[in-house]
């Protein structure tokens, strides 16, 4: 197994555990992010459900600026990669980043992670 991706293995399984922790998402969700920048690993990142975890914990915390802020910053990373932007598609996600955007209309911290994003995909 790759060097790190054992380590995304338990961030995923952490975020699976403690959905009910907002702290717990925003701080995985950052993780993840950081760790994308590495293209190297994205699609092996990828292949651990971190896509569909990162989404579920949004889902899960929609009042919580900080998980849609990294959450969307994490996804946004992903596409960056040019792999997944069907697989961000076909689970919904862009639904809940619409969600986001609603729900922090005056943050800017929200607002523009979710813009970036949306502008990506597209």
């Amino acid at each position: 197994m790759p060097e790190g991706i054992a380590a995304i293995l338990q961030v995923v399984r952490a975020m699976r555990s403690h959905l009910q922790h907002p702290s717990v998402q925003r701080h995985a969700c950052a993780m993840l992010a950081n760790h994308a920048i590495n293209m190297n690993n994205i699609v092996l990142v990828v292949e651990c459900g971190v896509v569909q975890a990162i989404a579920k914990s949004m889902d899960s915390h929609v009042a919580s600026a900080e998980v849609q802020s990294h959450g969307c910053f994490a996804l946004h990373k992903f596409v960056l990669g040019g792999h997944h932007r069907d697989e961000i598609v076909q689970i919904s996600a862009m639904e809940i980043v619409r969600q986001a955007l609603a729900a922090h209309l005056g943050n800017d911290d929200v607002q523009t992670p979710c813009q970036v994003l949306l502008s990506a995909m597209t």
